[in-house]
């Protein structure tokens, strides 16, 4: 008897705890939705739209300004080609880059060569190579283009010289149906001699083949150029340095030290590369990888909240 007795209150008391625990639940459950909607009341007020509007403006300005920061984050590039291998030049020119540090590419070419009549020696040439320097093949408008290779290829050789991967094309020649000549004689990238090409804004890419502009020292101030386009960012600075034309002397040390401080100056604040390590097209690449994944990153980030803001002037 006391058994039954205490199963029925034990039933009893169970259903009131349910009873009870279901009021809580509902109670909760009106509480709840009477906050949500309070929240929802808050949140779409004018003063918190206002507000969010303002935190959404203020991180996508900042994001644009890093934008524009990544954007100029290429720094122009210096590079030099000596294309006049006279002998002065060893004593005028060669003592003066080394006063600055740079390092040149001396510009090889049939008339252009070390040991010939009034040019540079070999152990001259030996000694800036050992310094650093480097050489490339030049061609101009008298001889063909895969003839002046092929042909060069022999005195190369007889100072145990491999062929370079570059060509300075000193009268502008170069069309991009050349390419193939050079690439299959190893060659990867083409300098075009400009008097007026100042700067290319960058190297450009044609089958295969990286082309570029230099500009001629001593009929350009290309100082002017500089400071401008080291704000805006990126660009190719390359300078055909020589002693004559014609049998004329053009080189004024007093201009190209006035030049070459500047150069170095812009070099030390950062606003400069200088190309004597790595090549210009090896630098583009890889800081325009660098600098394209970072922007693709940031218009990602300035569409989301550009997204986020037309969401909260949609609510307001």
């Amino acid at each position: 008897m006391n058994e039954r007795i205490w199963r029925v209150v034990s039933l009893i008391l169970s259903f009131a705890m349910v009873l009870c625990l279901g009021g809580v639940f509902i109670h909760h459950r009106a509480e709840g939705k009477a906050n949500e909607e309070k929240l929802l009341e808050y949140r779409n007020s004018p003063v918190v739209i206002e507000e969010n509007q303002d935190a959404i403006r203020a991180e996508l300005e900042e994001l644009k300004q890093k934008y524009e920061e990544v954007k100029k984050s290429i720094l122009p590039t210096m590079d030099f080609f000596v294309t006049d291998l006279d002998e002065s030049m060893y004593w005028n020119l060669y003592p003066l880059m080394n006063e600055f540090g740079f390092k040149g590419k001396l510009v090889l070419t049939h008339k252009q060569f070390p040991d010939l009549d009034g040019k540079i020696s070999k152990e001259q040439f030996n000694e800036m190579l050992n310094a650093g320097w480097s050489y490339c093949i030049g061609w101009d408008s008298d001889t063909d283009l895969a003839d002046r290779i092929d042909s060069i290829r022999p005195r190369l050789e007889e100072y145990s010289l491999a062929m370079p991967d570059t060509i300075f094309d000193r009268d502008r020649l170069y069309t991009e149906d050349m390419a193939s000549i050079l690439t299959e004689r190893g060659f990867t990238t083409v300098v075009v001699s400009e008097l007026k090409k100042v700067i290319s804004d960058e190297p450009v890419q044609q089958s295969g083949v990286t082309l570029y502009h230099t500009a001629t020292t001593d009929k350009l101030d290309v100082g002017k150029a500089m400071d401008k386009r080291a704000d805006e960012g990126g660009g190719c600075f390359s300078l055909r340095l020589r002693i004559r034309d014609n049998g004329d002397v053009v080189f004024s040390e007093a201009k190209t030290r006035k030049l070459f401080e500047k150069i170095k100056a812009m070099a030390d604040e950062n606003r400069l590369h200088l190309c004597d390590q790595t090549s210009v097209a090896a630098y583009w690449q890889n800081e325009a990888a660098q600098s394209e994944a970072m922007l693709h990153s940031l218009e990602d980030a300035m569409a989301q909240l550009e997204t986020q803001l037309a969401q909260e002037q949609t609510a307001e």
